[in-house]
């Protein structure tokens, strides 16, 4: 394989991957700023400027590390001390997205395939909607997991060439990324231990993710943050439950079989040819199974997103001794896309549709810039762009000045009623006092108690 190949292989699907992905989820945040986490990931790293590692969200009570382990994101840190807006952060994640291509275009020419045909499968993982979906499948972009795509598309192609020191040093690169990604990596493990016929390489994937887990999950998270939140406690207390003989029906979950039916579809179905390279799926598919039901409800979800690499190198091998990227696949890609189409059309009808937009901008001329500002429901609003940059991580201000709070707009990361009473319990005891209203937008300020008008 020549250099010049390989690199005009994959250069323009992987500039493409990041164009679509950075877009994406520029379109959510230009349109209406609603992304879940968006808030979350801008005050996390605001906080690490400001006070390090050892930094504590006082408005969720935990440090920046008592939720998740992810430490291979914290890549976009010196970027976005230059640049401290949100698109900075989306802008990190595409590029490390990106950098998969290649693995991509490798892994196809490792298949035995001409150049022409490789370029071609390179093209479908670019522009794969389990690929890109994730990015913005939540109509946020920044997760951590979406980090360990790359890694882990990189240890299948390693592994895949016998170069054993690179394969591991992928996966704790991959684990690096976020705790749960250990399960992936174990899963891994086991695929070159079972499918690959490498004992001892399989024996030590297995070892390293198991231990990872564990430290993670039961040594670090429950001392940092007591767990809270925390995949791999969730986890283990639902397997204790399912194990109940109650939670007989739990093993019946037509969602998590329609998410089967509907990877099977886009990825170009499996055969006797690639089912044994499917295996490494099984440990966090059966997770999500008993926990995280409602992650396989929406294959867009950042919780799947590591095995995309996964079904992607099954696919290869499914697609016959030609390894051409037929009409059949062709097909199941764009059947993926549409659906992705429509989940996102989904989303930005869900984020406008009731939106007090005339509140919004009236807020925005009245709100001095130079104040804290928190956000909920979701914890983004259109023309509020501007909030997310200010820092409520800061432990000298237990509580922002000003909170808005929205229940016009259902969107991913919905609060519930349930969830708004107690946050608006909280503001009250601590002082704060309601100084707008409308049907579907209250403001709470905590110190300056002059009411707000609007016309």
């Amino acid at each position: 394989m020549s250099r010049g190949r390989f690199v005009t292989g994959w250069r323009l699907p992987a500039l493409a991957c990041f164009i679509v992905a950075f877009g994406l989820s520029m379109v959510h945040w230009e349109l209406f700023n609603t992304m879940p986490d968006a808030a979350s990931a801008m005050q996390t790293f605001h906080g690490i400027l400001q006070h390090g590692l050892g930094s504590t969200n006082s408005l969720e009570k935990v440090p920046v590390f008592g939720v998740h382990l992810w430490f291979v994101p914290l890549v976009a840190l010196p970027l976005f001390a230059v640049a401290p807006v949100y698109p900075t952060l989306v802008a990190a994640q595409a590029f490390v997205l990106a950098l998969s291509v290649p693995a991509a275009h490798r892994l196809a020419l490792n298949t035995g395939m001409s150049a022409r045909n490789a370029n071609r499968w390179t093209w479908f993982w670019a522009l794969h909607p389990l690929v890109l979906g994730p990015h913005c499948g939540l109509g946020e972009g920044y997760q951590p997991t979406i980090f360990a795509i790359t890694p882990i598309l990189w240890s299948l192609a390693l592994a895949r060439e016998g170069k054993w020191r690179g394969f591991l040093a992928c996966l704790c690169l991959a684990m690096a990324c976020r705790e749960e990604v250990a399960i992936t990596t174990f899963g891994i493990g086991f695929w070159v231990w079972w499918t690959l016929g490498k004992r001892k390489i399989g024996w030590i994937a297995m070892a390293m993710s198991l231990t990872w887990a564990a430290v993670a999950a039961f040594f670090i998270l429950s001392h940092t943050g007591n767990g809270q939140g925390s995949f791999m406690e969730k986890a283990q207390a639902s397997i204790q439950l399912a194990s109940h003989p109650a939670w007989g029906p739990v093993f019946f979950r037509i969602p998590f079989f329609c998410y089967l039916g509907f990877i099977y579809l886009v990825w170009g179905g499996f055969t006797r040819k690639s089912l044994p390279h499917l295996v490494a799926a099984i440990p966090l598919l059966l997770v999500l199974f008993l926990e995280e039901n409602w992650g396989t409800c929406n294959p867009f979800y950042h919780y799947l997103a590591t095995l995309s690499p996964i079904f992607f190198l099954a696919a290869l091998l499914e697609s016959g001794p030609e390894h051409v990227l037929g009409r059949r696949w062709q097909l199941c890609w764009l059947f993926g896309i549409v659906c992705l189409g429509l989940w996102q059309g989904r989303l930005i009808h869900q984020g406008l549709h009731g939106a007090d937009r005339k509140s919004l901008v009236c807020l925005e001329s009245k709100i001095p810039r130079d104040k804290s500002l928190a956000l909920y429901s979701p914890r983004g609003a259109a023309h509020f762009a501007w909030g997310q940059d200010l820092t409520w991580m800061d432990p000298t201000h237990p509580i922002a000045e000003f909170t808005l709070i929205e229940t016009g707009r259902k969107t991913p990361g919905w609060w519930s009623p349930q969830e708004r009473a107690g946050m608006e319990d909280q503001l009250a005891k601590a002082g704060a006092v309601m100084v707008y209203r409308t049907p579907k937008v209250r403001l709470w300020a905590l110190r300056d108690h002059r009411r707000i008008e609007c016309p």
